[in-house]
């Protein structure tokens, strides 16, 4: 009977309840479904139950793969109880941080973890003690930087990390091998122009080339530093300072004096070194502009 009712007679706490009702039942008959096959690790797949909280019912058994993505979800708290489980999907819900204190039960086992399409600002330093993690999803988060620590994670094959708010990438990332690195849709500022992903680019020859660069700079121990010193040595009093000022300026034409000899008598030479700050507009790799 209840079935039978329309939503708009639904009060907004029973419609949860209802919903809650037969998503336990769903899962109830999930887990029901594959003991009866005789497996030891259970599959739960519950997308699209609009789930603010992880059923209990869920960590009554041995998971493998549990797929709660598709909901809304604030948190991955309420995970227990699940040593064992390997994949774990939570994308498209509502996670704005990643505690990963509550995945600290299957961190030696878990290899597939899937928290795309959230709005996620920082992957914590923890994420390396997930040493036998495999694929790693964080596209479509606004995480801003990536912790050091995920060079540790060396049996990684799959990073994806695109459309974040990304401006460099640790030096470290290059010394994982054979992985498929995703940086498409990140301002990264720090990299060569050519290293910067574009559209008509093979995702595959990409990733090779820039974790090759990578590589190359935590061996050499060099890192990217837009800064120059220059030095102008000539006679005295013959303008070196005046020209280096009008460049610092930017002025491009240089007022003629009536009385050049009056001019040259009160111009006062440098005493020793000028030593002077210029900071200039360069284009860096995406096109963008800086300091």
């Amino acid at each position: 009977q209840l079935e039978e009712i329309s939503d708009a007679a639904l009060s907004e706490d029973l419609r949860v309840k209802l919903v809650r009702h037969q998503l336990s039942r769903s899962v109830r008959q999930q887990l029901d479904s594959q003991v009866e096959k005789g497996g030891k690790g259970l599959d739960v797949e519950v997308q699209r139950s609009m789930l603010d909280t992880i059923p209990e019912d869920i960590f009554d058994v041995h998971l493998n793969k549990l797929n709660i993505a598709n909901n809304l979800l604030p948190s991955l708290s309420g995970i227990r109880n699940v040593s064992h489980l390997t994949e774990l999907y939570v994308s498209n819900n509502k996670l704005s941080s990643m505690q990963l204190s509550e995945l600290q039960l299957f961190q030696s086992s878990l290899r597939v973890l899937d928290v795309s399409h959230n709005q996620i600002a920082e992957l914590p330093f923890e994420i390396g003690k997930f040493k036998n993690l495999d694929t790693l999803n964080v596209a479509h988060n606004k995480i801003a930087e990536l912790p050091l620590s995920c060079g540790r994670l060396l049996r990684l094959k799959y990073f994806n990390a695109s459309h974040n708010s990304l401006q460099d990438l640790p030096y470290q990332l290059g010394l994982l091998e054979d992985l498929l690195f995703v940086t498409e849709g990140n301002p990264l500022k720090s990299l060569p122009r050519e290293l910067i992903f574009r559209p008509e680019m093979d995702v595959a020859k990409h990733s090779k080339d820039l974790l090759n660069y990578l590589r190359a700079m935590v061996i050499s121990g060099e890192e990217t530093c837009f800064r120059v010193k220059l030095m102008v040595v000539g006679q005295e009093n013959v303008g070196k300072t005046s020209m280096l000022k009008a460049l610092k300026d930017k002025t491009k034409t240089v007022k003629k004096n009536k009385n050049r000899r009056n001019s040259m008598a009160v111009s006062v030479a440098t005493d020793g070194i000028d030593i002077m700050d210029w900071s200039e507009l360069v284009t860096l790799g995406d096109g963008t502009k800086a300091d």
